[in-house]
């Protein structure tokens, strides 16, 4: 729905509708903006340019988050191990965090042996012998 040229009052109610699909919707812009049949940029537009809007979307999404988190406590406290893990890793990341250590040695642990080339320009290379021998059949 093309909102430009629509007065004031009617692109107050759109965004009102919007707060209200968009809460039903679990703050997701984009479905809500299919459902509404907006633009596609109309979301940023109304967030640049209707502080208190963006301010009602913002406060919306923390609460969501908050459910969220609610919810991951929850079920860490229940003793399920992947809510535990994720719960430790993102608060106590230093402590929990799953760390891999790779270390290379060369043959029976001992150093690891190297051999520095330095490769010619193809031009400077000399040519190959079959090269070579199609030269000299030329030049018979």
């Amino acid at each position: 729905m093309a909102l430009q040229g629509k007065n004031r009052r009617i692109r107050a109610r759109m965004r009102r509708k919007f707060l209200e699909v968009y809460e039903d919707q679990r703050c997701n812009a984009s479905a809500t903006r299919k459902i509404l049949g907006l633009g596609l940029h109309t979301f940023d537009k109304w967030m640049k340019r209707y502080p208190k809007f963006a301010a009602k979307i913002m406060a919306m999404e923390e609460a969501l988050v908050e459910d969220v988190e609610g919810v991951l406590v929850e079920n860490a406290l229940g003793k399920k191990q992947r809510a535990i893990e994720f719960f430790l890793l993102n608060r106590k990341r230093q402590k929990y965090r799953n760390t891999q250590r790779s270390e290379v040695t060369g043959v029976d642990g001992g150093p690891v042996l190297y051999k520095e080339m330095v490769y010619e320009p193809v031009e400077k290379l000399p040519p190959l012998k079959e090269e070579a021998a199609i030269e000299e059949k030329k030049d018979d």
